[in-house]
């Protein structure tokens, strides 16, 4: 958590629109919205790009991890923003089976588009 509000994160985000150095992007628990999430999937996108606040980005698109543990903990919760970056790279995976993200403050956000995407072989643990 480095409280940096909605505000921020949209800077952030814009910024990392040209940015094809960092890979690795940190924004967990700082009470981020379902829409400021959205603003980071170009972001997820790029193929440089690897983690997003504990998400294995690389992995899941490369269709090479099984099981995901994401289960939150203080300071580390997905929460909205974190849970529509997940449910936007799971769409196009086929690897993984079990999914984990309990005890991170995910909103009805994430639910909903899970659904829409749910990998058919997908089993979650809320």
């Amino acid at each position: 958590n480095n409280d940096i509000k909605a505000k921020g994160a949209a800077a952030l985000a814009d910024a990392m629109q040209t940015n094809e150095i960092v890979r690795v992007l940190h924004v967990s628990s700082n009470g981020l919205d379902a829409d400021t999430g959205k603003l980071f999937l170009p972001i997820v996108d790029k193929p440089h790009f690897e983690v997003f606040s504990g998400i294995p980005i690389k992995q899941i698109r490369e269709n090479s991890v099984t099981e995901l543990d994401l289960k939150g903990s203080k300071g580390k919760q997905l929460e909205a923003c974190g849970g529509i970056v997940l449910a936007h790279v799971l769409a196009g995976n086929n690897s993984v089976r079990v999914l984990d993200v309990s005890s991170n403050g995910l909103a009805q956000a994430f639910n909903d588009e899970l659904t829409k995407h749910k990998p058919p072989q997908l089993t979650l643990k809320m």
